[in-house]
This record gives C-alpha cells, structure tokens and sequence, in this order.
C-alpha cells in the first residue's frame, strides 16, 4: 500500500487531447513556424525598402551601428546628426523595427 502511493506519474506521458493542439491554441507545426518566419522576412523586407526610398543602405548600416553601440541618452542625437532631423522623424520608428526584425531573424536562423 505505501509503495502504490509513493509512486510518481510518468513525466513523458502524454494525454491524446495534448497532442491535437498546443497550450495557447497556435498552429506550432515546423510548417506554421516556417510559415511565420516567411511572412517576418517579408515584412522586414517591407520595411527595408520604405527606409530606401530616402535612406542608401550605408547610411541605414551607420544608423545601425548607432543603435547598436550607443548609449540611450546619445541615441537619438546621434541618430538625427547621422539623418537629418526630418528623416529621423519619418523613419526612426521604421528604423527600430526594421532592426528588431533583423535581429530576431538572425537569432532564429
């Protein structure tokens, strides 16, 4: 009788309703994660070309290495000295989310 109440559930055991879906109702599959990723990738890609319309890509690659090497305080004036008051207003937050697209990107490849 103890030996029956001391016994623990197997950890690895899994029910059937478990398997059907996931715990917040997603579609976790590789394929659905895939899917995710492409649709990231084009939003970035979105993004990107916006910035290009009045940003060359060396200029976005400095604004970048602003962001990632500059203190918060001294972010954003640099930032303006680099593009100009009037793109920085336009783009900074096109900018941010372009770089927080690409990071995770390339976290995830």
């Amino acid at each position: 009788m103890l030996t029956s109440t001391l016994q623990l559930p197997t950890v690895n055991a899994c029910r059937s309703d478990q398997l059907s879906h996931s715990s917040n109702g997603k579609d976790r599959t590789m394929s659905g994660l895939l899917n995710e990723t492409s649709r990231i990738q084009q939003r970035c890609q979105q993004i990107r070309e916006q910035c290009f319309r009045e940003i060359s890509p060396n200029r976005l690659r400095r604004v970048f290495k602003i962001i990632e090497n500059v203190s918060e305080p001294q972010m954003m004036p640099e930032m303006i000295a680099e593009l100009g008051q009037d793109v920085y207003n336009r783009y900074s937050a096109l900018i941010f989310s372009l770089k927080f697209y690409e990071d995770n990107l390339l976290a995830h490849q």
